[in-house]
C-alpha cells in the first residue's frame, strides 16, 4: 500500500516531475514509474513510453525513421534529409526541434553512430511518443551544457504543449541548467513492513506529502 497527502490542484497541474537522486539510475524499475502515476492520476498507466539508460535503436533505419518510428500519424515525414523537416514536425516543440538540429547525419544508420548520438535520438524519440505518459531515465547523461540547456527547455515545454505527464530519474537538481523549479518526488519508507510514502520536494526546500 502506498500513503499520499493532498498537495492540492495547483501541485497536480504540473506535469513535469524528477525522481529523488536517492534513487540510482541503473536501479530505477517501472514499477517505481507506475507508483507515481498512481498517486498523481489515480491509476496506473496503459499507454506509456519509456526511455531507460540504455538506448535501444533499430541499428538498420537511419536516425530520423527511428525518432519518427511511433511517432503520431500525421507528423511522419518519409524523406531522410534534414531539409524536410520542421518544428510542426516535433509537435510544435522548438527546442525538441532544436535537438534534432544537434544531430549532425539524420541520415546516418543506428549502428554507424557514437553511444551519446544514439541516447539523444531515442530522447527525442520517446518525448515524440503520442502516449500520455513518458518515464526517462538519466536522459542528460553525456550531454553537453548547450544540449542539456535545450533538453531541460524541451521537457518544460512538452508537458504543457502537448499534455503528458513527465517523470525523469537520475537527473540530480544540482546538474538542472535552468532558475525553473521542477518539483521532486521522493519515495520512503517509514517502517520496513509500512507504507511506502511518496513526498513532493520542491527545489526551494518547501515539502509536501501525496495521499490518496
Amino acid at each position: 500500500e502506498d500513503i499520499f497527502e493532498d498537495i492540492g490542484v495547483n501541485e497536480l497541474q504540473k506535469k513535469l516531475y524528477f525522481m529523488h537522486s536517492q534513487i540510482q539510475a541503473g536501479n530505477v524499475q517501472l514499477n517505481d514509474f507506475f507508483r507515481v502515476i498512481e498517486c498523481l492520476v489515480g491509476h496506473r498507466p496503459k499507454r506509456f513510453a519509456f526511455c531507460g539508460p540504455q538506448p535501444e535503436l533499430h541499428k538498420n533505419l537511419s536516425l530520423s525513421e527511428n525518432i519518427f518510428l511511433e511517432a503520431p500519424h500525421g507528423i511522419i515525414n518519409n524523406e531522410k534529409s534534414r531539409r524536410n523537416f520542421t518544428q510542426q514536425n516535433f509537435g510544435g516543440n522548438v527546442y525538441l526541434y532544436q535537438l534534432f538540429e544537434r544531430l549532425s547525419y539524420p541520415e546516418a544508420l543506428g549502428h554507424e553512430v557514437s553511444h551519446l548520438t544514439q541516447k539523444l535520438v531515442a530522447v527525442i524519440r520517446t518525448l515524440l511518443h503520442p502516449d500520455p505518459y513518458l518515464f526517462l531515465v538519466a536522459p542528460q547523461h553525456g550531454m553537453d551544457r548547450t544540449c542539456m540547456e535545450l533538453l531541460a527547455k524541451t521537457l518544460l515545454l512538452e508537458q504543457t504543449l502537448n499534455q503528458k505527464i513527465i517523470l525523469v530519474a537520475g537527473w540530480p537538481l544540482s546538474d538542472w541548467p535552468l532558475s525553473s523549479k521542477v518539483p521532486v518526488l521522493q519515495m520512503e519508507k517509514k517502517l520496513q513492513d509500512g507504507p511506502t510514502v511518496v513526498s513532493v520536494i520542491h527545489a526551494s526546500g518547501q515539502d509536501n506529502k501525496l495521499a490518496s
